[in-house]
This record gives structure tokens, C-alpha cells and sequence, in this order.
């Protein structure tokens, strides 16, 4: 897939981007038309939108987060979408104000994270912060009256388990359906300050209820598990219920 989309950008140029956007509402209007929405998707860590558009549509119920402002910015069209909510907020397991480290490899949308960074990643600090606002994700999903959520995903850059973590009664209640999430390969070494994230931290907490079905990089599929890669320190990982 990488393949074509590489050869379709040479080969169409400065015209990708307005073809790739005018392909999704398409998709999006042809799924509203012929397709039964079903369910809720909780979405944390949407970056600027470019898989979660690939995938809000198919559900009733969409709750979102994505803090950093110039992210957001490319978001807020979502929210005239009825029964889309997103915000721009971090998450984490209580309320309260932290700051967004935005890192010196100049890829701020994406790697941006609460914590600070180490040694880990070599050449990788912090070069800037912003000031947040972050939410508790269990006081949002009270407020929009959530029992189950039908698909889960987050790419939170380190605190992916601590959220996860903090919703131990939708996990031992068994009221997730799908759970994806980005964590650290059990073999690196953290590159994060304040944050644990690894794969066998995930597959103790969700060993009761999930099976893993799922591991690699970017759009997950069932039964299919890539290896540890020495130059990735994260890996994608997906559970559904047993």
C-alpha cells in the first residue's frame, strides 16, 4: 500500500493531497448513504486527522482528543458532523494542566508528548512546551453517557497505558470492544521521563478479557503480527475481546 501511495504522489504531484481529501468524502457520503452507522469510537490522539477520517465515519457515537492547537485547527470541521465531539484536550487518568513537549526532529504533530524526553532517542529533546488542559477520559465518557465502546484507539506518545489503565471498569466489565494502542517494544530502552508504556505492561492489564490479535505499524489487521523492529522504539498493538 505504501508502494502505491508513494508512486501516486510522484506521479500526481501538487494535486495527492485535494484527490486523497476528495476520495475520504466520497467514502464518507457513500457509507451515509448505503452503510448503518453502529456503535461508539473513542479516538485519543487523532494528530491532524489522516487515519482517523479513515475510519470515524462508520460509527454513530465519535469522542475525540488531540491537544495540540495547530493540530486542532484541521479537526474542528469534524465537529459540525452530528453526534462528532471532539476536543482539544490531553488525557490522561484525572483532570488538571500540564504542558505538550514538542520535540527537536521537527515532527511536533506527531511526537509531541506530556513527558519529557530522555537520552533514549538519540538527538531527540525538547525544544519547546505548551500549556494544556487535560481531562480525565472516564469524567467524558460519564458526560456523553458511554456503557460500551465499540472500537478504541490512542497514540498518546507514552501515556497510553496510563489512560488504558484508569479504565479498568469498561476493561473488567468487558465493555470494550476493540482496544488499539501504541506502546514501546519491551526491548527499548524508555524515551520517555515520566511515562511507562510497554507491550507487556498492555498484555498483563488485558490478559484476562483480550486476546492479542494484532501487532505492527499504522492500520492493524486481524492474525497479523509483524516482529520487533530495531529501529522502531513503539509498536501498534491490537486486543478484541475474548
Amino acid at each position: 500500500m505504501e508502494i502505491i501511495k508513494s508512486f501516486l504522489r510522484k506521479i500526481l504531484g501538487p494535486i495527492y493531497n485535494p484527490l486523497k481529501d476528495l476520495y475520504y468524502k466520497l467514502i464518507y457520503l457513500l457509507f451515509k448513504t448505503f452503510k448503518s452507522k453502529k456503535g461508539v469510537l473513542i479516538y485519543i490522539g487523532i494528530n491532524t486527522g489522516e487515519s482517523f477520517k479513515r475510519i470515524y465515519y462508520k460509527y454513530k457515537i465519535v469522542i475525540g482528543f488531540e491537544p495540540n492547537p495547530e493540530n486542532f485547527k484541521k479537526l474542528e470541521k469534524y465537529n459540525q458532523i452530528k453526534d462528532v465531539f471532539l476536543y482539544p484536550y490531553a488525557v490522561s487518568d484525572k483532570n488538571g494542566v500540564g504542558f505538550l513537549h514538542l520535540p527537536s526532529n521537527k515532527n511536533n504533530a506527531a511526537a509531541a508528548s506530556l513527558s519529557d524526553f530522555t537520552s533514549a532517542r538519540e538527538g531527540i529533546f525538547s525544544i519547546d512546551k505548551i500549556k494544556v488542559k487535560i481531562v480525565s477520559l472516564n469524567e467524558v465518557l460519564k458526560k456523553h453517557k458511554i456503557n460500551f465502546i465499540d472500537m478504541y484507539v490512542s497514540d498518546i506518545e507514552g501515556y497510553d497505558f496510563k489512560v488504558l489503565s484508569s479504565m479498568s471498569e469498561y476493561i473488567n466489565k468487558k465493555r470494550i470492544r476493540k482496544i488499539q494502542v501504541e506502546a514501546f517494544q519491551n526491548h527499548v530502552k524508555n524515551p520517555y521521563k515520566s511515562a511507562s508504556n510497554y507491550e507487556k505492561q498492555f498484555d498483563k492489564l488485558l490478559n484476562k478479557n483480550y486476546d492479542k490479535n494484532g501487532s505492527g505499524w499504522g492500520t492493524l489487521k486481524n492474525g497479523v503480527f509483524h516482529s520487533d523492529r530495531s529501529d522502531h522504539f513503539s509498536i501498534d498493538l491490537l486486543y478484541e475481546l475474548k
